[in-house]
């Protein structure tokens, strides 16, 4: 009956994170062949513009595998503070009359290990938050220097007939990955 709780809690977790990931994956795979076919289309109308796109997207590559990197450990922290906190909570349910009736015990319990850690999850949960809005922010940077090199480099040297083209599609890519 009180066999590892928090293990059925953390597996309870871990479930729902499968599924949402699994549709993550679904729109991840749909947004890649977007943006394949809009590359295809970039290179059709201009093979330099064509050649920066690619070499952004390989920037951006390297840029998404290092965020990963650096977000993996904060993951497995955060995993296993949740871990502590839900065996805090087990182990608080099963003595919940004792507690209750108990003051002295009921502070103790809350402040020397419920609330340190619900505020160490908030802590590293708010840092994955600057690590993702980060990402983001260089992705949407990322778009606009695209822009900036299709309106101030490419335009001068092609016609506008190609450049309005490559700054719609930029701007669809740009709509579709956000």
């Amino acid at each position: 009956e009180s066999l590892h709780k928090t293990e059925i809690y953390q597996k309870i977790i871990d479930a729902e994170s499968i599924t949402n990931a699994v549709n993550k994956s679904i729109n991840t795979f749909q947004s890649l062949i977007t943006l394949f076919f809009c590359w295809l289309y970039i290179c059709w109308i201009s093979i330099y513009a064509g050649l920066i796109y690619f070499t952004s997207l390989i920037f951006t590559l390297f840029v998404y595998d290092l965020f990963q990197k650096l977000i993996r450990p904060a993951i497995i922290e955060e995993s296993e503070n949740e871990k502590s906190m839900f065996g805090f909570l087990s182990h608080m349910l099963d003595g919940f009359k004792e507690i209750k009736s108990d003051r002295v015990k009921n502070d103790d319990l809350y402040n020397n290990y419920l609330y340190p850690s619900v505020m160490n999850i908030k802590q590293i949960r708010t840092r994955m938050i600057f690590f993702f809005a980060e990402y983001h922010l260089f992705v949407g940077m990322n778009f606009f220097a695209l822009l900036g090199y299709v309106v101030f480099i490419l335009h001068p040297f092609d016609s506008t007939s190609i450049a309005i083209p490559i700054i719609t599609t930029t701007f669809f890519m740009w709509l579709h990955t956000m």
